[in-house]
């Protein structure tokens, strides 16, 4: 008979360490952990000096892992302040935007409140929601005449004419006010 008091089980070794066995069986094949062929049955045994070895460098292993995700969790990305921001893909979600491009190009115009934040771009909610309500009350010129059913000329004289109100903004910002085309739209029908 031979003295196996200083072998283990592959069970033993992973209660010993605090692991699965699956980590020891790991492990063992890299050679971390010293193990013995036995013929025809199976895995053999592990010394136990190199699974002591190795249960002391596991828990190490374990912690600093454990202290490396603690790290990587202080550093995501957060919102500046904790409530009342959004990020912009989801403003541009919002907004109806294809790509968050825009609504990055709209802080940067001022017309959002807006904070970069490592990388992402945080927007504030309640700035997302008053520019949605404002987008909503004008409309451009082509999509008046759509609405009223007329050529884009026929909307060109009614501005001049003072019955569709107007403002003045750059010409890729709708400019008419909704209201006002919904009016026109009632006379222009009769």
């Amino acid at each position: 008979m031979t003295d196996d008091s200083g072998w283990l089980t592959w069970t033993q070794a992973a209660e010993l360490a605090g692991c699965p066995v699956s980590t020891v069986e790991h492990y063992a094949r890299i050679g971390r952990i010293e193990r013995r062929q036995v013929r025809g049955r199976g895995r053999g045994s592990l010394e136990r000096r190199s699974v002591e070895a190795f249960a002391s460098w596991w828990r190490e292993e374990v912690a600093r892992r454990k202290r490396r995700r603690a790290d990587h969790e202080s550093r995501r990305i957060r919102p500046p302040e904790p409530q009342g921001w959004i990020q912009a893909t989801e403003a541009a979600e919002q907004l109806g935007f294809a790509h968050s491009d825009h609504v990055v190009w709209l802080a940067r115009q001022g017309r959002l409140e807006a904070r970069k934040v490592s990388t992402r771009w945080w927007v504030r909610q309640a700035e997302v929601a008053a520019y949605a309500g404002e987008r909503q009350q004008w409309v451009s010129w082509m999509k008046a005449a759509m609405m009223v059913g007329c050529s884009h000329e026929t909307i060109r004289r009614a501005v001049a004419a003072g019955r569709i109100e107007k403002r003045d903004v750059h010409r890729t910002r709708a400019s008419l006010s909704l209201s006002s085309v919904l009016e026109f739209r009632e006379t222009f029908s009769r």
